[in-house]
């Protein structure tokens, strides 16, 4: 530690600084940051087997994690809207026993119970087995429903799962039902082949010794109770954090579920604004622009200022039509070039942005056109523009079987099918030249076939009797 003070002095310090933004457990409905403080819960999971009275430098283990948990509860004791609670498992049955439900919460969350913790602490004699995954799933119920609250576990243990159980499995559930924010794990000298056992429940670290422990706790507690701030710079094709009004999702790992979701904003002075988030999860960022942008695996650091740099240049594309205004509604699909997955839907008469690049263009007229390689440059407008469609209007008093077609190479593609049903029936078509093939429906000879060549010009139309 850089400075003479310890972990357990600075702690009420780092909270008076902490400004809380962490928005409710039930991420599905978490938008942006609350200004007013959630509840924190800290649930202690001790481990109490047998392996705990195990020498551990001048310590034993249960030792050193009874001192460990009674300064913590002291301090923590200061904290407002802070509250504790105390699960141990392996303390009530012998080793010999094997109760994999050798597991219970001896001290509930409540405001003053700093006393109740160490008590039970001092008198608790480590004799069972390793019951995690049990543990980790009864802690469901030791947490109050209460919405928005922050709900972390600290582990500390020596040795992995007994059982047959896995505590990947109960902790994925444990925040999948929004019980969880986060857990941490703190190893007493776990062997170095069992240390990957650990890494689905949370953050471990493992401790050799006394100031290794101490320093775990105090790096865990940091990210719990300190605040971050974030900037993220959406960086333009040369280089400048100049792009922005664009929305942002954050989802915190472990879990993946949705924390934050943001618009991104420039301040007064032209810079990206800050905001406030959890330190105590990373995160997957994803930045809304067209196509999005991916950034996996951001880690924020506590009590710093941090910059993430998200490279999100954009042009604009602008869809429109030469000559007359047509009045039903066209769009394009918009395809990143040579990939076949629809990026965006545009309607023409308007303009969107894009990450620069290549797009590919699928316009949804009769017939369709497809354009290919149309580039969207930095801060450039992109114009496309097609000819204006005519009309052609079908007459056909009884019914009939019919369809337009143009001719491609030699060869026809069909365009449109004509209604069954007596009717007038007008369609919009790109200018060009257009075949007619159809019949009466009563008719049952196929020389009652008729063929009829038409011609559709910009903005023009055309009347065909059937």
């Amino acid at each position: 530690m850089k400075s003479g003070r310890t972990i357990w002095q600075k702690l009420p310090l780092l909270f008076g600084l902490f400004l809380v933004f962490a928005g409710p457990v039930k991420t599905q409905t978490t938008i942006a940051p609350s200004p007013e403080s959630p509840t924190t819960r800290i649930l202690f999971l001790v481990d109490a087997s047998r392996s705990m009275t195990d020498a551990w430098g001048s310590y034993n283990k249960m030792a050193a994690a009874r001192e460990v948990i009674g300064k913590i509860a002291d301090t923590l004791s200061q904290v407002p809207k802070l509250e504790m609670a105390l699960r141990l498992y392996g303390h009530r049955s012998y080793q010999g026993d094997f109760d994999c439900q050798d597991s219970r919460l001896e001290v509930g969350f409540r405001p003053g119970n700093t006393k109740a913790i160490k008590d039970v602490m001092a008198g608790i004699r480590p004799k069972g087995i390793t019951p995690i995954a049990y543990s980790l799933a009864q802690s469901a119920k030791d947490f109050p429903q209460e919405e928005g609250a922050r709900n972390i576990i600290i582990m500390i243990t020596d040795g992995v799962e007994s059982c047959d159980r896995d505590p990947c499995r109960e902790v994925e559930l444990l925040r999948q039902n929004n019980v969880l924010l986060r857990a941490f794990v703190i190893g007493l000298a776990v062997e170095p082949s069992k240390r990957d056992a650990f890494d689905c429940i949370g953050e471990f670290v493992n401790a050799v010794g006394k100031r290794e422990l101490n320093l775990a706790m105090e790096r865990a507690l940091q990210k719990v109770l300190s605040r971050t701030i974030l900037r993220v710079d959406l960086m333009d094709d040369h280089g400048k954090a100049s792009e922005t009004d664009v929305a942002m999702s954050f989802y915190g790992l472990p879990g993946g579920a949705l924390r934050y979701a943001f618009m991104h904003t420039l301040n007064d002075r032209g810079l990206p604004d800050t905001m406030y988030v959890e330190p105590i999860l990373d995160y997957d960022v994803v930045v809304h622009t067209i196509p999005p942008v991916v950034r996996k695996g951001v880690v924020v650091q506590s009590n710093q200022y941090n910059v993430v740099e998200v490279p999100a240049g954009q042009g604009t594309l602008r869809l429109g039509t030469l000559g007359n205004t047509f009045s039903y509604r066209l769009q394009a699909l918009v395809y990143r070039e040579g990939e076949r997955e629809t990026v965006h839907v545009q309607d023409f008469s308007s303009e969107r942005k894009y990450r620069t690049g290549r797009y590919d263009l699928e316009i949804l007229t009769l017939p369709r056109l497809r354009i290919k390689g149309l580039e969207i440059k930095q801060d450039h407008v992109t114009r496309f523009e097609i000819p204006a469609p005519g009309y052609a209007t079908f007459v056909h008093n009884h019914k009939v079987l019919g369809a337009v077609f143009t001719e491609q190479d030699g060869e026809l593609e069909e365009v449109y099918q004509l209604s069954t049903l007596p009717r007038n029936e007008t369609i919009a078509l790109q200018p060009g030249q257009y075949r007619l093939v159809y019949r009466a429906q009563q008719s049952r000879e196929m020389r009652a076939t008729q063929v009829r060549d038409f011609e559709v010009k910009p903005g023009g139309s055309v009347s065909i009797r059937l």
